[in-house]
């Protein structure tokens, strides 16, 4: 819906200057994931959807180019901290970098009580084709799985990176809840 372009331009915006890449990540990703999975990529290269994007960079660059035109030296932090995201080491105390099945074992433990039902939601997917039925909730699955799976192979982890997976875990977890609930008093 192209009229929610200027919504997702700001929100995607502030995100960015919020939590700079994790954001871009954490929004980007999923949607990007969701238009290939429904052969829909032509959908985000529509003009209205590239000025909208411009706009986000915009508003999301703009705290980066004032402390580049105020902030003597900040040039050079800026180009060594770009890397960090990706796992390069370029010192300071960006580096974290931890191996590749880090969140696997502390993911349901950090987030309990709601991260014991894990394994209940992985049956339910398993059990519903994940849940082909329900668009939204398959939206939800499908953002929950590419972003843990794209914070699995970022080799720099901390488990705060994995709270935009608490909400999407809840809203599953809550509609399939309601589900049982519902089905029962059928």
């Amino acid at each position: 819906d192209s009229r929610l372009l200027p919504a997702l331009a700001l929100l995607l915006g502030l995100g960015f200057l919020t939590k700079a890449t994790a954001a871009l990540l954490a929004i980007l990703a999923p949607i990007a994931v969701w238009l290939v999975m429904h052969d829909s990529v032509r959908l985000a290269l529509r003009p209205a959807v590239i000025v909208w994007g411009l706009v986000a960079a915009a508003v999301g660059l703009s705290w980066y180019a004032a402390i580049l035109a105020l902030v003597p030296g900040s040039g050079a932090m800026f180009s060594a901290l770009l890397l960090s995201p990706f796992g390069v080491q370029v010192g300071g105390d960006a580096r974290h970098l931890r191996e590749l099945w880090y969140y696997w074992p502390r993911f349901p433990v950090v987030t309990a009580p709601a991260g014991l039902l894990l394994p209940w939601l992985v049956y339910e997917g398993w059990r519903r084709r994940f849940w082909r039925d329900d668009a939204r909730l398959r939206f939800f699955a499908t953002s929950f799985v590419t972003l843990l799976l794209a914070w699995t192979l970022i080799p720099q982890k901390q488990m705060h990176y994995l709270l935009p997976l608490v909400p999407l875990q809840a809203v599953v977890a809550g509609r399939l809840l309601e589900q049982r609930l519902f089905d029962a008093r059928a």
